[in-house]
């Protein structure tokens, strides 16, 4: 069980502020006219914002390939692959 949470646990935790982050968009930015695709409901806005938290998890991981940086892509200021 602890090995699943230290698996979810970044994109848990950047979908829950992306969501946090679009309730936040709305209330304070929200379309009055309900034209807006992502202001016009505040679900729309907490939906896209839990997206994008969970893709920024995703690409801002770190390292180079999933979880070992090791690419087989030369370090430029080392010298070594």
């Amino acid at each position: 069980m602890i090995s699943v949470w230290k698996t979810i646990r970044r994109p848990f935790i950047f979908s829950s502020l992306g969501v946090a982050a679009g309730l936040v968009y709305y209330l304070v930015l929200g379309c009055s006219t309900g034209t807006c695709a992502f202001a016009s409901s505040p679900f729309n806005s907490m939906f896209f914002g839990g997206l994008m938290g969970l893709w920024i998890s995703f690409v801002s991981k770190g390292g180079c390939c999933c979880s070992g940086g090791s690419c087989g892509i030369e370090d430029k200021r080392s010298g070594k692959k």
